[in-house]
């Protein structure tokens, strides 16, 4: 008789995915090195094996940061709203701040030579200071 197995760590009883379907003589030659079997066929997202108890329980993984919530929806960990709106707020000013330089640049490319001096003593700064990144960190 064909039985359905889902394989798990015996360490963490945490479901990987992978199943067994077949008769029973021939589990323990299919599964594979380092894992146990659970009968039954388990989602291995939302399911795990109790190391306690030995019985499949429902579970998910721990939040990756503080700034996800769980959506039931899609079932998954998301990025919360605040936490969206905190990145895409500093990848503006990330962009906004590579506006200096390439108007610093615009402008002493149409400047006339000699006009623009406070500007070209502050480009030729910030050159001296990027002349010093290029250096081998020792």
């Amino acid at each position: 008789m064909s039985r359905t197995w889902s394989f798990y760590d015996p360490a963490t009883g945490r479901l990987v995915g992978r199943t067994f379907s077949g008769p029973e003589a021939a589990l323990a030659i299919n599964t594979p090195p380092g894992l146990a079997a659970i009968e039954g066929q388990h989602d291995h997202v939302t399911h795990r094996v109790s190391l306690s108890t030995g019985l499949v329980e429902k579970w998910r993984e721990p939040a990756p940061s503080r700034d996800h919530e769980w959506d039931s929806t899609a079932g998954a960990w998301q990025l919360s709203t605040a936490a969206e709106r905190r990145a895409a707020l500093a990848e503006i000013l990330a962009a906004e701040s590579l506006q200096a330089r390439a108007l610093r640049e615009a402008v002493l490319e149409l400047l006339p030579p000699g006009k623009g001096q406070r500007l070209r003593e502050i480009d030729d700064s910030i050159a001296t200071h990027r002349a010093k990144l290029q250096r081998p960190v020792e």
